[in-house]
């Protein structure tokens, strides 16, 4: 049943992932990723998974391939990174415009307890974490790359609630100044070299991972994905291979210096006319 349907998607890719095809990206790397990481729970290598209210064939991929699916409808915020360099008033201020409902997002698991255990939670990048069985290490420097781009940018702006709002709407404005680019640029790398190193994972690797390649969590995860991918779904497996080159080849475009970035910028602006 599982090679129909994947035979189905290669034939016509629609978007299944928060990241795959829209109007302004249009290559399927993230949905047939997706698709794997479906699959794998199909297999019962991977417990659950979570597919944006945005995306408009959740539904259909889940009922497609007889997953238990709920749609969320529970709470979500942000969570502070360690070491926060912000104040008390800033940050309780970026927490709480941070709160919102957290519902219509498809959370797709292996069975109805597990959907059950997730689907009213309070939602935030650390609970997405333990959901999708992602890396502690990965998901904590995850959760401190995203507060970091707010404690940088209010490092230019000023760490005050007042900036609450320009904090939020230009966290990762490379063109703010060149210790923000730089950041911005070493996390981005990085995420390159996650796909180049471990090209099944949906999340992005940590530095130690990166680091410690095969042998790390992400490694170990990615290998034994990549056995099921090359060995019972080959033509998928060749499609997230090319998709992976792409996005290691688009990242790479961070690899150059801040001059170099504010001459693009400039030329970008002028260009839309600002």
């Amino acid at each position: 049943m599982e090679s129909k349907v994947v035979e189905k998607f290669l034939d016509k890719p629609y978007p299944i992932s928060g990241l795959g095809i829209s109007s302004s990206y249009p290559e399927p790397y993230y949905d047939y990723l997706a698709l794997l990481h479906l699959l794998l729970i199909k297999k019962g290598m991977k417990k659950g998974f979570c597919i944006p209210v945005a995306v408009k064939y959740g539904v259909k991929i889940c009922k497609e391939l007889k997953l238990a699916f709920k749609k969320s409808n529970g709470t979500c915020g942000i969570v502070v990174g360690e070491n926060n360099s912000l104040s008390k008033e800033t940050t309780s201020e970026i927490l709480k415009k941070g709160e919102g409902k957290w519902t219509g997002d498809i959370i797709c698991g292996y069975d109805d307890d597990f959907i059950k255990e997730y689907f009213e939670k309070h939602c935030d990048h650390t609970l997405i974490g333990k959901l999708e069985e992602y890396p502690d290490c990965c998901v904590n420097q995850f959760v401190n790359n995203f507060w970091g781009d707010y404690e940088s940018i209010a490092e230019v702006v000023g760490d005050r609630p007042e900036n609450v709002d320009a904090i939020r709407e230009r966290n990762r404005d490379s063109s703010q100044s060149e210790k923000i680019f730089e950041r911005h640029k070493k996390i981005l790398l990085e995420y390159a070299q996650g796909r180049k190193k471990f090209p099944y994972a949906m999340h992005q690797a940590c530095t130690e991972c990166l680091s410690n390649g095969n042998n790390s969590p992400t490694g170990k995860l990615n290998s034994a994905w990549k056995k099921v991918c090359e060995e019972e779904f080959p033509e998928l497996n060749k499609e997230i291979l090319k998709g992976a080159k792409r996005e290691y080849d688009d990242k790479m475009w961070w690899n150059q210096s801040y001059q170099e970035y504010m001459i693009g910028f400039a030329e970008e602006m002028k260009k839309n006319n600002y």
